[in-house]
């Protein structure tokens, strides 16, 4: 799914930040990336949050610097700490899609649920898109964080940030391996029945081939040798994007 990431021109800058933002604006709109980074990346520096939203976007577009998703998401958790709704919505774009940092579902929900407390129309359908892929026990936990960090002084953050996507990566992945094994777990389960179905289908007709083979004899029909009966049936279940296949030979 296709995500539009906020700039920091879209949204309220601080009255220290208004005058040169304009200006990195305009140098922006002309394609003029090289003048709006000498302009964006002081002011960033200086703490500036939109600025520093940003300096993020800049890094994740590739304009008068190189392409680097981790620099952005650095950036981008910068201005969230300050509690910039350009960095919340922008950290959750990035945990949802795993650019720069690992997939989190629990912290992409926590960043779209803050930028959808300050108004943001899109954070709401990105959070409700995310919500879809959390459990019961996720999705308190992620509704946890998000009243936590609003607790949390700005100056703890962005500890609380790294610590919350250490503990929930971690988690997730042993979720991940979980779901995996029960999926492999059915799937075995299923090959299971549908060998053991085939199987028994496959004595019923030898069954079947036998009683007429002597029922022809005692007929006075000729015989014929009985077929020989035919080794199991192996089948094997394929799970390709949520689409079971099971093929046998």
């Amino acid at each position: 799914m296709s995500r539009i990431l906020l700039t920091a021109p879209l949204l309220l800058a601080s009255s220290a930040w208004a005058g040169p933002e304009e200006d990195a604006r305009v140098a922006n709109k002309r394609g003029d990336y090289a003048t709006a980074l000498k302009i964006t990346k002081p002011m960033a520096a200086k703490g500036e949050a939109s600025a520093q939203a940003q300096l993020g976007f800049m890094y994740y577009e590739g304009q008068g610097v190189g392409k680097d998703y981790a620099e952005s998401v650095k950036w981008y958790r910068l201005a969230a700490a300050q509690g910039f709704v350009g960095g919340h919505y922008n950290l959750g774009v990035m945990y949802a899609s795993g650019q720069g940092v690992a997939v989190n579902f629990v912290l992409a929900h926590l960043f779209f649920n803050l930028a959808a407390a300050k108004g943001v129309a899109e954070a709401v359908k990105e959070r409700d898109t995310v919500t879809l892929r959390l459990d019961a026990r996720q999705l308190a936990d992620a509704q946890h964080l998000a009243r936590e960090f609003i607790n949390t002084r700005e100056a703890g953050r962005i500890d609380f940030m790294k610590a919350a996507e250490q503990k929930y990566t971690v988690q997730e992945r042993q979720d991940r391996r979980e779901s995996e094994a029960r999926v492999a777990a059915e799937m075995r389960r299923y090959d299971e029945k549908v060998a053991a179905e085939k199987l028994a289908e496959d004595k019923r007709e030898d069954a079947r081939d036998t009683a007429n083979f002597w029922r022809g004899v005692l007929r006075g029909v000729a015989p014929q040798q009985p077929p020989p009966s035919q080794p199991p049936m192996t089948c094997t279940t394929t799970n390709h994007d949520g689409r079971i296949t099971t093929t046998c030979n």
